[in-house]
């Protein structure tokens, strides 16, 4: 009976020293748990009171460069040795790597005194970077890099002179793991001091596409934009003829995406083949501030994600851009333009002479809104306010329905409409017969595009109902 009771107690007993051991055991052979960069800091890497003079950075896997600081001010002033022709560096980037030899915080201690093999497991064996803070008493700290912790989220370091190693955080590390060419302020379009109008600061953006034509888009002079009057657009658009630009597509489908280009990382310092990245026949654009200053961007291809590799001119280098802002280079011209073919505000006009295939009219016109006055004349014979201003709606509503083909053949012009201007100068609109149903537009010697018969038949038709002694309708 005893055996009976005794024998549970010393089952369970049995099986308590077993769990014991075992417990005991894994305590004694189980690696020490790496320490999350999360940790309570323990103390600094780097802690100098001494003025900072260089840094000397070693990459593993790239070349060697210097960082000078400079103390002269509020703010230290740095130089890159050797720096790339061309560039300028990245302020935060440098005062970011320079910072870290005057404080450097360890997220956490690893081992002291580590041995050999220690250090090798930590990556310090081939280690990511090595660098050396000089300072203007002369002293140095070497500060070596090591390998990315399992969790991803900090590294190893220690200094040269001690084989006691911590971890320090993934920003701190970032800071330090660059090379000459991370640390470059990558040229880009400037951007406009009023957040209210991100555009306003481009007076020009000229885009020559890699196949010779040249898109441009100018801002309009206050006196350019008083003779349109109050719908008169900010830009005008050139491709051989001058056209007032629709200006919504101006800003959304040109300006916009042009400033909004992001350049990404260098690619290639001196090339030798621009053919690859098809920078030896590059569209190429201009935008002039309006400081006056021109800034210049050479577009080649795409890249196997749809990046551009793109160039600046007096910087020796290819470059890799998100392909994302460049929709501008497939903007077709109808799109930029306005849908009329002119338009002048009414006050600018003193006169409207008319060639409608051979029957000759002249409007001549005295307007000054802002006092009330408008007096006009057809053909010297005074007609009512109204139809004037209707007559000259009418020849304003002349649409652009289309770009003409490459090689469309067209006639000789058959309706001639010159407005001459209160400052004596004029423009002159031809429409010459593409068929019975569409008039190339012709301007400045060239027709680019083609308007419908509708919109000169409501012209034409206008002097019969004028004539009758009938009001004009509108439209």
């Amino acid at each position: 009976m005893k055996n009976k009771l005794l024998r549970p107690l010393i089952i369970t007993a049995a099986l308590l020293i077993v769990f014991i051991g075992g417990y005991l055991m894994l305590e004694k052979f189980s690696p020490e748990p790496e320490a999350s960069p999360t940790a309570t800091p323990v103390g600094s890497i780097i802690s100098s009171t001494a003025t900072l003079t260089r840094v000397h950075a070693q990459p593993t896997d790239d070349a060697a460069f210097d960082v000078t600081v400079v103390n002269t001010g509020d703010e230290p002033s740095y130089t890159v040795i050797p720096a790339f022709p061309g560039y300028t560096y990245n302020l935060n980037k440098l005062r970011a790597l320079t910072n870290s030899f005057t404080q450097l915080q360890a997220q956490a201690l690893i081992k002291e005194n580590a041995t050999a093999q220690e250090l090798s497991e930590y990556g310090f064996d081939k280690p990511l970077a090595r660098f050396t803070g000089e300072y203007s008493d002369q002293s140095k700290i070497e500060l070596i890099l090591g390998a990315q912790t399992v969790t991803q989220d900090a590294y190893y370091a220690k200094r040269a002179d001690s084989a006691t190693v911590y971890t320090i955080s993934k920003l701190d590390a970032t800071a330090l793991l660059v090379n000459e060419r991370s640390l470059r302020a990558l040229p880009m379009f400037p951007a406009s001091e009023d957040a209210n109008d991100p555009n306003g600061h481009v007076n020009k953006v000229a885009l020559t596409k890699a196949d010779g034509s040249v898109v441009t888009l100018r801002r309009l002079t206050e006196e350019e934009a008083k003779k349109i009057g109050e719908l008169a657009a900010t830009y005008e658009v050139s491709f051989a003829g001058t056209y007032e630009a629709n200006e919504t597509n101006a800003d959304e489908k040109f300006i916009s995406p042009i400033l909004s280009i992001a350049l990404m990382s260098v690619v290639e310092d001196n090339p030798k083949d621009l053919s690859k990245y098809g920078l030896d026949k590059p569209a190429k654009i201009e935008l002039t501030h309006k400081s006056g200053d021109v800034y210049t961007l050479l577009i080649g291809s795409t890249d196997a994600d749809g990046n551009r590799y793109v160039m600046k001119p007096g910087i020796d280098s290819v470059l890799l851009a998100g392909g994302n802002s460049f929709t501008f280079l497939d903007v077709s011209r109808t799109s930029l333009i306005s849908p009329l073919v002119w338009l002048y505000d009414v006050d600018e006009v003193s006169a409207v002479t008319f060639d409608l295939d051979g029957t000759k009219h002249t409007l001549s016109i005295d307007s000054d809104s802002d006092n009330d006055k408008f007096d006009a004349s057809l053909d010297g014979k005074d007609i009512t306010r109204e139809n004037a201003s209707r007559l000259y709606q009418r020849v304003l509503s002349v649409y652009i329905a289309g770009e003409l083909a490459d090689g469309q053949k067209y006639g000789d012009p058959k309706y001639t409409i010159t407005m001459t201007f209160r400052d004596g100068t004029s423009r002159v609109l031809k429409l010459c017969p593409i068929n019975d149903r569409q008039f190339a537009v012709l301007f400045d010697g060239r027709a680019e595009f083609f308007a419908n018969i509708k919109d000169i038949e409501t012209i034409i038709s206008a002097f019969d109902i004028i004539k009758r002694g009938e009001e004009l309708p509108w439209g």
